[in-house]
């Protein structure tokens, strides 16, 4: 006899024992179940992947995340914006720096 892991959608929902590969329809949105041969150490929740079972799935591998041509240009156009902003925020400061030494020292601007 052998034991069969009933798998849908990469997961196993189901161990049965059996000479034959139990046919289990599909589930209520049409995705179907199959069956593979497997183990003692199968158990339902495990994945299914890549032709192994899995206790949990391997972490997908990180892709770094690249811009769109319009998402560049709108980083460019806002840096230049904070460029500008902090320009005009030091002469401003340097003003008012002039401005408090001349009124502190009683001279002029």
């Amino acid at each position: 006899m052998k034991k069969w892991a009933m798998i849908l959608l990469g997961r196993v929902i189901g161990v049965e024992n059996g000479v034959e590969a139990p046919n289990w329809p599909p589930d209520p949105d049409g995705n179907p179940v199959t069956s593979t041969e497997c183990d003692d150490t199968v158990y339902i929740g495990m994945y299914y992947h890549n032709g192994e079972f899995l206790a949990e799935l391997p972490p997908e591998p990180l892709i770094p995340y690249q811009p769109t041509e319009f998402e560049q240009m709108l980083m460019a156009t806002q840096a230049e914006m904070y460029e500008m902003i902090f320009v005009s925020s030091s002469v401003n400061m340097q003003s008012s720096a002039a401005i408090y030494e001349a009124v502190t020292t009683g001279g002029t601007v």
